[in-house]
């Protein structure tokens, strides 16, 4: 047993079982609580077109320059 102390033992129990309840609206993704989905959030939707990647037909947007470059290192490296 976890001898961690929460003050929602609901909400604890919930991320040992692996579920996640709070869901985003604007994509499939989903959370554990609402700081994670806030964290989601800002990063992959309020800020997300602030950096584009640009190679070939790729579409995706990112919230700054290293999650950007880190995109094309890991899914354009041979281009």
């Amino acid at each position: 047993m976890c001898s961690k102390y929460f003050p929602n033992i609901k909400l604890h129990m919930l991320k040992h079982a692996g579920m996640r309840t709070v869901k985003c609206e604007l994509c499939p993704s989903s959370f554990f609580d609402l700081k994670g989905l806030s964290t989601h959030v800002n990063f992959r939707h309020k800020f997300a077109d602030k950096y584009k990647c640009t190679i070939n037909d790729c579409t995706l947007k990112f919230p700054s320059q290293p999650m950007l470059d880190y995109h094309v290192m890991r899914y354009h490296k041979s281009m």
